[in-house]
Protein backbone atom coordinates (compact mmCIF):
# COMPACT_ATOMS: atom_id res chain seq x y z
CA UNK A 1 0.00 0.00 0.00
CA UNK A 2 2.81 2.40 0.90
CA UNK A 3 4.52 1.71 -2.43
CA UNK A 4 1.32 2.51 -4.32
CA UNK A 5 0.99 5.77 -2.37
CA UNK A 6 4.60 6.70 -3.15
CA UNK A 7 4.27 5.83 -6.84
CA UNK A 8 1.09 7.92 -7.06
CA UNK A 9 2.98 10.85 -5.57
CA UNK A 10 5.80 10.48 -8.09
CA UNK A 11 3.37 10.20 -11.02
CA UNK A 12 1.75 13.45 -9.88
CA UNK A 13 5.21 15.02 -9.49
CA UNK A 14 5.91 14.25 -13.15
CA UNK A 15 2.50 15.65 -14.10
CA UNK A 16 3.23 19.05 -12.52
CA UNK A 17 6.39 19.27 -14.62
CA UNK A 18 4.13 18.91 -17.65
CA UNK A 19 1.83 21.59 -16.18
CA UNK A 20 4.79 23.99 -16.11
CA UNK A 21 5.69 23.06 -19.68
CA UNK A 22 2.18 23.80 -20.97
CA UNK A 23 2.00 26.97 -18.84
CA UNK A 24 5.15 28.37 -20.44
CA UNK A 25 3.84 27.37 -23.88
CA UNK A 26 0.56 29.22 -23.23
CA UNK A 27 2.47 32.30 -22.01
CA UNK A 28 4.49 32.37 -25.24
CA UNK A 29 1.39 31.90 -27.38
CA UNK A 30 -0.20 35.32 -27.83
CA UNK A 31 -3.45 33.87 -29.17
CA UNK A 32 -4.03 31.73 -26.04
CA UNK A 33 -6.73 32.90 -23.61
CA UNK A 34 -5.65 33.94 -20.10
CA UNK A 35 -7.99 31.38 -18.50
CA UNK A 36 -5.72 28.61 -19.85
CA UNK A 37 -2.83 29.99 -17.80
CA UNK A 38 -5.02 30.27 -14.69
CA UNK A 39 -6.11 26.64 -15.06
CA UNK A 40 -2.50 25.55 -15.50
CA UNK A 41 -1.41 27.44 -12.37
CA UNK A 42 -4.27 25.88 -10.38
CA UNK A 43 -3.39 22.39 -11.67
CA UNK A 44 0.28 23.01 -10.84
CA UNK A 45 -0.51 24.08 -7.25
CA UNK A 46 -2.91 21.16 -6.75
CA UNK A 47 -0.32 18.66 -8.09
CA UNK A 48 2.34 20.00 -5.72
CA UNK A 49 -0.06 19.78 -2.77
CA UNK A 50 -1.02 16.20 -3.62
CA UNK A 51 2.62 15.17 -4.13
CA UNK A 52 3.69 16.57 -0.75
CA UNK A 53 0.72 14.94 0.98
CA UNK A 54 1.38 11.52 -0.55
CA UNK A 55 5.12 11.67 0.18
CA UNK A 56 4.49 12.65 3.80
CA UNK A 57 2.00 9.80 4.08
CA UNK A 58 4.70 7.44 2.80
CA UNK A 59 7.24 8.71 5.34
CA UNK A 60 4.66 8.47 8.13
CA UNK A 61 3.90 4.87 7.19
CA UNK A 62 7.60 3.98 7.20
CA UNK A 63 8.25 5.53 10.61
CA UNK A 64 5.10 3.92 12.01
CA UNK A 65 6.41 0.50 10.95
CA UNK A 66 9.85 1.35 12.39
CA UNK A 67 8.46 2.34 15.80
CA UNK A 68 6.31 -0.82 15.93
CA UNK A 69 9.37 -2.97 15.13
CA UNK A 70 11.40 -1.12 17.78
CA UNK A 71 8.78 -1.83 20.46
CA UNK A 72 8.60 -5.52 19.54
CA UNK A 73 12.39 -5.98 19.52
CA UNK A 74 12.85 -4.03 22.78
CA UNK A 75 10.24 -6.25 24.46
CA UNK A 76 12.03 -9.36 23.22
CA UNK A 77 15.41 -8.03 24.41
CA UNK A 78 14.01 -7.15 27.82
CA UNK A 79 12.65 -10.69 28.18
CA UNK A 80 16.03 -12.09 27.16
CA UNK A 81 18.03 -9.89 29.56
CA UNK A 82 15.69 -10.63 32.48
CA UNK A 83 16.56 -14.34 32.13
CA UNK A 84 20.34 -13.82 32.27
CA UNK A 85 22.25 -15.17 35.25
CA UNK A 86 23.88 -12.90 37.83
CA UNK A 87 27.30 -13.85 36.49
CA UNK A 88 26.37 -12.74 32.95
CA UNK A 89 24.91 -9.49 34.25
CA UNK A 90 28.08 -8.82 36.27
CA UNK A 91 30.33 -9.41 33.24
CA UNK A 92 28.39 -6.97 31.04
CA UNK A 93 27.92 -3.56 32.60
CA UNK A 94 24.72 -1.62 31.98
CA UNK A 95 26.45 1.09 29.95
CA UNK A 96 27.80 -1.41 27.44
CA UNK A 97 24.42 -3.12 27.19
CA UNK A 98 22.62 0.19 26.58
CA UNK A 99 25.19 1.22 23.95
CA UNK A 100 24.84 -2.05 22.03
CA UNK A 101 21.02 -2.04 22.17
CA UNK A 102 20.70 1.65 21.24
CA UNK A 103 23.06 1.31 18.29
CA UNK A 104 21.32 -1.77 16.91
CA UNK A 105 17.85 -0.33 17.49
CA UNK A 106 18.76 2.90 15.72
CA UNK A 107 20.05 0.95 12.70
CA UNK A 108 16.92 -1.19 12.50
CA UNK A 109 14.62 1.80 12.98
CA UNK A 110 16.35 3.88 10.32
CA UNK A 111 16.28 1.15 7.68
CA UNK A 112 12.69 0.19 8.53
CA UNK A 113 11.57 3.80 8.08
CA UNK A 114 13.24 3.96 4.67
CA UNK A 115 11.95 0.55 3.53
CA UNK A 116 8.96 1.88 1.51
CA UNK A 117 11.24 4.36 -0.24
CA UNK A 118 13.78 1.62 -1.02
CA UNK A 119 11.05 -0.55 -2.56
CA UNK A 120 9.74 2.38 -4.56
CA UNK A 121 13.13 3.77 -5.68
CA UNK A 122 13.63 1.56 -8.80
CA UNK A 123 10.19 2.56 -10.10
CA UNK A 124 10.95 6.26 -9.54
CA UNK A 125 14.31 5.97 -11.32
CA UNK A 126 12.68 4.15 -14.25
CA UNK A 127 9.98 6.84 -14.52
CA UNK A 128 12.60 9.60 -14.48
CA UNK A 129 14.73 7.87 -17.12
CA UNK A 130 11.70 7.41 -19.39
CA UNK A 131 10.74 11.05 -18.94
CA UNK A 132 14.28 12.27 -19.74
CA UNK A 133 14.50 9.94 -22.76
CA UNK A 134 11.18 11.24 -24.13
CA UNK A 135 11.94 14.91 -23.53
CA UNK A 136 15.70 15.17 -24.15
CA UNK A 137 16.79 11.95 -25.84
CA UNK A 138 18.29 8.60 -24.95
CA UNK A 139 21.85 9.98 -24.61
CA UNK A 140 20.85 12.34 -21.81
CA UNK A 141 18.97 9.51 -20.07
CA UNK A 142 22.10 7.31 -20.21
CA UNK A 143 24.31 10.14 -18.89
CA UNK A 144 21.85 10.76 -16.05
CA UNK A 145 21.75 7.05 -15.22
CA UNK A 146 25.57 6.87 -15.07
CA UNK A 147 25.63 9.90 -12.75
CA UNK A 148 22.96 8.29 -10.58
CA UNK A 149 24.99 5.05 -10.32
CA UNK A 150 28.09 7.03 -9.30
CA UNK A 151 26.06 8.87 -6.63
CA UNK A 152 24.69 5.59 -5.23
CA UNK A 153 28.19 4.07 -5.20
CA UNK A 154 29.61 7.10 -3.38
CA UNK A 155 26.79 7.00 -0.85
CA UNK A 156 27.39 3.29 -0.22
CA UNK A 157 31.11 3.93 0.31
CA UNK A 158 30.40 6.79 2.72
CA UNK A 159 27.95 4.59 4.66
CA UNK A 160 30.64 1.89 4.94
CA UNK A 161 33.17 4.35 6.39
CA UNK A 162 30.54 5.84 8.71
CA UNK A 163 29.67 2.36 10.00
CA UNK A 164 33.32 1.60 10.75
CA UNK A 165 33.76 4.89 12.62
CA UNK A 166 30.53 4.24 14.54
CA UNK A 167 31.80 0.82 15.62
CA UNK A 168 35.08 2.35 16.80
CA UNK A 169 33.18 5.03 18.68
CA UNK A 170 30.96 2.39 20.33
CA UNK A 171 34.03 0.37 21.36
CA UNK A 172 35.72 3.40 22.93
CA UNK A 173 32.47 4.40 24.62
CA UNK A 174 32.13 0.88 26.07
CA UNK A 175 35.70 1.05 27.40
CA UNK A 176 34.98 4.44 28.97
CA UNK A 177 31.75 3.21 30.58
CA UNK A 178 33.52 0.13 31.95
CA UNK A 179 36.31 2.26 33.42
CA UNK A 180 33.84 4.66 35.07
CA UNK A 181 31.79 1.73 36.42
CA UNK A 182 34.92 0.09 37.89
CA UNK A 183 36.01 3.39 39.45
CA UNK A 184 32.61 3.98 41.06
CA UNK A 185 32.54 0.39 42.36
CA UNK A 186 36.05 0.79 43.78
CA UNK A 187 35.19 4.09 45.49
CA UNK A 188 32.06 2.57 47.04
CA UNK A 189 34.10 -0.40 48.31
CA UNK A 190 36.75 1.88 49.86
CA UNK A 191 34.12 4.05 51.55
CA UNK A 192 32.03 1.13 52.78
CA UNK A 193 35.04 -0.43 54.54
CA UNK A 194 36.41 2.98 55.66
CA UNK A 195 39.75 2.32 53.93
CA UNK A 196 40.37 5.96 53.00
CA UNK A 197 43.25 6.44 55.44
CA UNK A 198 44.95 3.22 54.31
CA UNK A 199 44.85 4.33 50.68
CA UNK A 200 45.97 7.87 51.56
Amino acid sequence: MATIIGLSGEFIAISYIYCLKFLFASLKDESAHYTTGIWMVCAYALAILMTITLRNQLYFHGYNVAVTMRKVIMTALYGKVSKLSLKSLAETNSGKLITIISSEMFTIERYSAMLPMVIMCPFIVALCMVYIAIEEGVIYAVITMVGFIFCVGGQTLCNHFAKNYKQRESYLSDQRMKLISDMVTGIRTIKSYAWENHYL
